[in-house]
Order: structure tokens, then C-alpha cells, then sequence
């Protein structure tokens, strides 16, 4: 055999090879490798599903009112890579940054107080603990101190979050300089933050914005004749309890995640949630959305509604009165339930204190938890009455 007919041989045979595989790749791995090229390519939006209401009837109009609903609010973002590319970093610098300062501001003022309320609550607690652990050991007295020269704060080391400690500190120093001031350098840092993020395509500025700030933005880029390439206001739906405390006990609350938490919103959370679904975008090669297919992969299902036994009056009533009752006898608890004695319906079912839901992260007064040992220890001090004294 002469040796070009063997390299062909050769030749053939790595062609049938290649070829082989170049089918085994193509026909049968076609869906797998479609697949990683979609993951890299495509992505999707989230189609976001509408929770269900959780409705009371009010007998006497025979409306039917929403205890649990939804709100629309806006989400204010940005797209850095955009917003520089067209030129309109300082238009929303100065018309729309001044704006929402007082918003920010105002957020992170209440959620320094809440902290701080935490922190000395969680400072009492511990000092509490530790006074009753030196009771036991006879340092201490029930009525004060057998040691001189201890304080209360001597008792705990309250452990700080360092971090957390120097935000807190720079605010509450900003907030001692003028409005303008403030102003001046929230755009200086959100300037800075813009430049950083230069090649993002995604920047959240302020979620959940009241409904008059939004307007207020939309009048400002009327009146000013400016449209800021690259700022979205993208409406969001968020939970709303539009009668306040109104059945919070039964109620519950969702989360900033939208999962439901405790009663009828943590029991229920599959029927109410429902389900979201997914709509197709183009990535580029960064991962960076760059268009919108609108093919729909999956449709939203919203959640379903619940209509509850519950009589709008007679709850609203009996809450009155437990908290009334609960002032008068200065009780630290009460609750109660109506019953329809025929058909065993709940009309009302209330405790107090109870709750806001749309505020679910302020709930009661702080008061100091005691350990088992020491109820215990308090319990045997209790004299005991026997019937030949």
C-alpha cells in the first residue's frame, strides 16, 4: 500500500472524527449548549403578580371593605453608563436631588431613633440580667446597690457596631448644618457614587416614594423643559393596610421581601402571593440589559382574596373597648372574641395592645425580659396563705 493512499486513510478517518462528533454536538447536545447560549445571551424581567386582598364585610351597608391591599409606588432609579453617556448627570444633580433630600432625610432620622431606642433597650436589658445574676451572689440587694460606686452601666459591656457607630455620628453632625448645606453634600456624594458606578446600568436612588414626591419630580421635569435620559420611576407594588391596626392580631404583616409573616398573610402567603412570571431581555457580553424581547416566557398569576367572617363594626368596636378597658384597669393585656353561637362564625376577635402593620418594625414599648431563674426566684418569695392561718 503505497504511503499517500495511507494518509489518506489517516485524513479520512480523523474526518469521520471530527465529523462524528461535530453531529453528536449539534443533534444530540443541541438543547443543552441552546441552552448555556440563552443564559449568556437572554435574560428576564420579573412580572410582578398582584397580591390578594383580605376583605371584611360591614353588615350594616353590606359593603365589603379591604383590610390588606396594595399600593403602587415609585422606585426611583438610575442608568450611570446612560445618564453619562447623554449628558444629563447635572440636570438631575440639581432639579431632582433636592428634591427627594428631604425624603432621605427624614428616613434616616427615624431610623437613627428606632436604632437608638433598640441599642438602650438592649443596654438595659443586658444591665438587667447582670444585676440579677449579682443579687445571687449577694453583691447586690433587691433595693440597690451593697457595693458603692457602681452604676448601672458599670453592670453590661454593650457591644457597638463600630461601623454602624460612624454612619449614625456623620449624620447626626450633618443634620446640625444648614438645609442648603445638606443638600449641598448629598449631591456631592450621590455625584460621586454616579462617577463610581460609571459603568452600571443600575443605581437605586430612593424606593417606595410617597405619591406627592412623585408628582413632584414629574411637575419639575415639566415646568424645567428637561428630560434626564437615564432616570426611571418604575412603579412597585407594596402591601397596605388602609384601616391601620384595625385586626392586625389577625392579620399578620408582610415583609420587605413580600412574605407574609404571622396570621392571615403568614398562614395563607400561597394563596395571597401568587405567582410572578418572566418576560425576555438581551444581555450583552458585560451581562448589561440591552433591549426587551417582550416574548413572554411565564405569565403572572395573581394571588387570590380572602373574604373573612370578621364584621368591619363589631371589630372596630371591640378593639375600642379592650383599649379602653386595658387604660381603665391598667392591665397590661387583654383579648377577646365574638362568636355567632348558630353557625360558630367569628364576627370579631381583637387583643390589645395591637399593631400597625404598615409600621410592623414599631411594635409596643420595650420593657425588660427577665430570666426563668428569676421569676422563679421572685414566685418563691410569695408567701403562702394556708387555710389554718
Amino acid at each position: 500500500m503505497s504511503r499517500i493512499r495511507i494518509l489518506m486513510i489517516i485524513a479520512l478517518v480523523f474526518f469521520l472524527m471530527i465529523a462524528s462528533k461535530m453531529i453528536y454536538l449539534m443533534v444530540f447536545q443541541y438543547e443543552h449548549y441552546t441552552e448555556l447560549a440563552n443564559k449568556q445571551h437572554l435574560g428576564y424581567i420579573k412580572l410582578e403578580a398582584q397580591r390578594g386582598e383580605i376583605l371584611v364585610e360591614d353588615t350594616r351597608s353590606a359593603t365589603e371593605f379591604p383590610l390588606a391591599s396594595n399600593i403602587t409606588l415609585d422606585h426611583l432609579f438610575i442608568d450611570p453608563f446612560f445618564m453619562i453617556e447623554q449628558g444629563t448627570v447635572d440636570d438631575f444633580i440639581n432639579y431632582i436631588v433636592p428634591v427627594i433630600y428631604t425624603e432621605k432625610q427624614k428616613r434616616i432620622q427615624s431610623y437613627i431613633d428606632e436604632r437608638q431606642a433598640i441599642d438602650e433597650y438592649a443596654k438595659q436589658r443586658g444591665a438587667e440580667e447582670k444585676r440579677q445574676e449579682l443579687i445571687k451572689q449577694g453583691i447586690l440587694t433587691q433595693s440597690g446597690f451593697t457595693l458603692s460606686g457602681i452604676t448601672l452601666e458599670d453592670l453590661v459591656e454593650f457591644d457597638e457596631n463600630k461601623e454602624y457607630a460612624e454612619w449614625e455620628e456623620k449624620w447626626l453632625t450633618r443634620f446640625q448644618l444648614s438645609f442648603d448645606e445638606q443638600v449641598q453634600i448629598y449631591q456631592e456624594e450621590i455625584r460621586d457614587e454616579i462617577d463610581l458606578k460609571a459603568e452600571s446600568r443600575y443605581f437605586s436612588i430612593l424606593k417606595k416614594l410617597p405619591i406627592p414626591l412623585s408628582q413632584k419630580i414629574a411637575e419639575i421635569k415639566e415646568e424645567e423643559n428637561i428630560r434626564i435620559k437615564g432616570m426611571v420611576l418604575q412603579a412597585e407594588n407594596h402591601r397596605y393596610y388602609p384601616e391601620g391596626s384595625v385586626a392586625s392580631n389577625i392579620l399578620g404583616y408582610v415583609d420587605q421581601e413580600g412574605e407574609g409573616q404571622y396570621g392571615l398573610e403568614g398562614q395563607y402567603n400561597y394563596l395571597l402571593a401568587g405567582k410572578d412570571g418572566k418576560m425576555f431581555t438581551e444581555k450583552d457580553s458585560m451581562g448589561r440589559t440591552i433591549s426587551i424581547q417582550g416574548e413572554t416566557l411565564e405569565e403572572s398569576l395573581d394571588g387570590a382574596d380572602i373574604l373573612l367572617t370578621i364584621d368591619r363594626a363589631a371589630q372596630m368596636e371591640l378593639e375600642k373597648i379592650l383599649e379602653r378597658r386595658v387604660n381603665e384597669l391598667d392591665a397590661d393585656y387583654a383579648d377577646a372574641i365574638v362568636m355567632n353561637p348558630d353557625t360558630g362564625e367569628i364576627i370579631a376577635m381583637a387583643e390589645y395592645p395591637n399593631f400597625n402593620p404598615n409600621e410592623y418594625t414599631k411594635v409596643f414599648e420595650r420593657v425588660p425580659i427577665y430570666s426563668t431563674d428569676w421569676i422563679e426566684e421572685q414566685n418563691r418569695q410569695i408567701p403562702v396563705i394556708t387555710d389554718d392561718q
